[in-house]
């Protein structure tokens, strides 16, 4: 006989948002990235609904996981030199590399980004305007982190190993925007 689904008993660990998250994130990187309240509510031994009032619906869910995984611990500065954007990128990088499978479940959602990821889209936006660059940058040094630190995780290389790599690209990345720059607009 299987227990019934629904409020868990008294005696039973208290569902809230930060057990109903834990096992999310297990969850999500246990899957691959695959998720929905019907499984996680199947593994808490309750129904969805009793998930709600916790997390709200899917896009809830992915909030929650990705203000506790992807928020920035300083404030975003406005700055303007060189290496603002590449502490963007390598901070980024590594929350990638911590969480391959729920950076891919959020990159692969329809809809608005959660709140820090679109922060962190903002920042980069932000330092490629303020050096006078073509948003494609953006774009190209955005898929260049997902595409590297993805390939990384799945590699399962070392953190400190993977950075460092990562790193080493920034660099010669942002240098070639540099010098790219330069001649622009020296024609």
């Amino acid at each position: 006989m299987t227990a019934r689904r629904g409020r868990p008993p008294k005696s039973a660990m208290p569902l809230t948002r930060e057990v109903i998250l834990l096992a999310a994130l297990k969850l999500v990187e246990e899957t691959a990235g695959g998720l929905s309240l019907r499984g996680l509510a199947a593994i808490l031994g309750v129904t969805p609904m009793a998930l709600y009032p916790h997390i709200g619906d899917l896009d809830g869910l992915f909030q929650a996981m990705a203000e506790h995984c992807f928020v920035q611990e300083r404030a975003q500065v406005d700055s303007s030199d060189e290496s603002d954007l590449r502490e963007h990128l390598i901070w980024y990088c590594e929350r990638v590399l911590r969480h391959p499978c729920l950076a891919t479940a959020i990159v692969a959602r329809q809809g608005a980004l959660p709140a820090p990821h679109q922060a962190w889209t903002d920042a980069i936006t932000h330092c490629i305007s303020n050096r006078g660059l073509p948003l494609l940058w953006r774009d190209i040094l955005v898929d260049h982190l997902h595409g590297f630190a993805l390939a990384y995780a799945a590699n399962g290389t070392d953190l400190e190993g993977a950075l460092a790599a990562y790193a080493l690209h920034v660099d010669l990345l942002l240098d070639s925007v540099a010098i790219r720059k330069r001649n622009l607009q020296s024609k």
